[in-house]
């Protein structure tokens, strides 16, 4: 794959096609990662599902700000200096929305709205709002909108560098490429294009869950995985941290999934997938260097000749881990500015109008538009037999 080819896009973010947080001002003199020291202030992290995995990676986002986390199953509780991380807007009742507003002290982390489904007439009451799964018609809206981030690590150095397997060279790592996840009609097509790539004493590592079962794993050769609850994060981290690549097919809706960042935590290299009509890892970082292809016929001959070039892919190995490190250093800091101005400030009425209540820049035939996006005729079409 060349840079023509599969759309690759080399370079930092800041520039032009800069993400969301990017174009602010820091303040002078802010560091990465310790902009407006709290001096003793905390906020807490209240969420509404037990033992989260977004936990580490807001823990890590807030720096010192973090405090103690709530947890919250009933959406009943509001405190002042708090984050809230929801997945559920419609469980925040009308009550709950004016003292948070009263308050003016608490923000948000819309998560979980991966179909572009949620009514978002809950942002305005929120101090600061920040989303996952980027949405490109919430884009000139006073918000963050922010990667998944990892999920398998149980805590991320506070400084935001990388775990110490990420340092491993391409030639120490078992696997050639690995993956671990559902039996997305994407992921079928990539593991049937990467099957034959066996270099070496390197492995093909396939572990499926959802919808595979044990049966059809041993028939094909494959392992079966437990019940998605029941998931070892921490062996599919190990499994990444041995694999040279980490293809990442889109999921059953969405082209973002965790996989992509544990295995940048880790040195492995991600290979993500782009549109015709949406390449979404650029609206969302802007210029970046991760490997992105429109076909994983496209992506198995790139990398075998990344294989045959062992210079290349150090190289690439060490562009992407310098990238990644950058890049949650500038997100975390631009993330706490939004925290200081409303702690430090003793609170900032938000700056929302209530009306539309954001109906307007993102209707839902616009949602579905966004959904669509994320497809190819092959997806789609496995998409609506599931119906």
């Amino acid at each position: 794959m060349d840079n023509t080819a599969g759309r690759a896009v080399r370079g930092t973010p800041g520039v032009s096609g800069a993400p969301r947080w990017g174009r602010r001002q820091r303040r002078p003199g802010a560091g990465e990662g310790t902009v407006n020291e709290p001096r003793g202030q905390k906020v807490t992290i209240v969420t509404h599902r037990s033992g989260g995995i977004e936990i580490p990676w807001v823990r890590y986002l807030l720096g010192g700000w973090a405090g103690d986390v709530v947890e919250d199953p009933d959406h009943t509780t509001v405190l002042p200096n708090s984050l809230v991380i929801c997945d559920r807007l419609d469980r925040l009742s009308t009550e709950h929305l004016s003292e948070v507003r009263r308050l003016a002290t608490v923000g948000l982390l819309h998560t979980g709205d991966m179909g572009y489904r949620a009514r978002l007439k809950a942002y305005p009451s929120f101090a600061w709002v920040w989303r996952t799964y980027h949405h490109t018609a919430l884009t000139d809206l006073d918000l963050q909108q922010i990667p998944l981030g990892p999920a398998a690590l149980p805590t991320l150095p506070p400084d935001g560098g990388l775990v110490q397997a990420a340092g491993r060279r391409p030639e120490d790592r078992a696997y050639a490429w690995s993956f671990a996840g559902d039996l997305s009609p994407s992921a079928s097509t990539m593991i049937g294009a990467f099957r034959s790539i066996t270099p070496g004493h390197h492995e093909d590592v396939w572990s499926f869950g959802g919808s595979s079962s044990g049966a059809s794993a041993v028939a094909n050769g494959l392992r079966a995985r437990p019940d998605p609850a029941e998931r070892d994060r921490s062996g599919e981290l190990a499994v990444l941290a041995e694999s040279v690549f980490a293809p990442c097919p889109m999921g059953l809706v969405h082209l973002e999934s965790h996989r992509i960042y544990d295995a940048l935590e880790v040195g492995a290299i991600p290979i993500v997938e782009r549109r015709r009509w949406l390449d979404y890892f650029s609206a969302l970082f802007g210029d970046h260097p991760l490997p992105v292809v429109r076909s994983w016929t496209e992506a198995s001959g790139y990398v075998r000749r990344m294989l045959a070039n062992e210079a290349a892919l150090v190289a690439l190995q060490r562009e992407l881990s310098n990238w990644w490190v950058h890049t949650k250093r500038a997100l975390a800091a631009t993330l706490q500015e939004d925290v200081a101005k409303a702690v430090t400030d003793q609170g900032v009425a938000p700056t929302w109008t209530d009306a539309p209540p954001l109906d307007r820049p993102a209707p839902r035939w616009r949602n579905r538009i966004e959904t669509l996006r994320h497809r190819d005729m092959q997806t789609l079409k496995a998409r609506v037999r599931r119906r």
